[in-house]
């Protein structure tokens, strides 16, 4: 999960290309990064701690709120 699409797309892209990683997701903000953990439950999870908030929307998360969120669930 990045707020740079080309980056997001491109490390994704990488993973996927690879025998041991199987990418499920690319998100690019954190209303869509919140939806997509409880769609995929993933393994891994690549997370920008400095994506911005995400405009009129909700949740409105940082990177550092979508860990605290995951942390809670645990």
């Amino acid at each position: 999960a990045d707020d740079h699409k080309l980056l997001a797309q491109s490390l994704g892209s990488t993973l996927n290309s690879t025998a041991d990683f199987e990418v499920v997701s690319v998100c690019h903000n954190s209303k869509d990064t919140l939806w997509d953990l409880e769609l995929y439950h993933p393994d891994v999870l690549l997370l920008d701690l400095n994506m911005p908030l995400v405009g009129s929307d909700l949740p409105r998360a940082t990177g550092f709120d979508i860990l605290e969120d995951l942390k809670k669930k645990k």
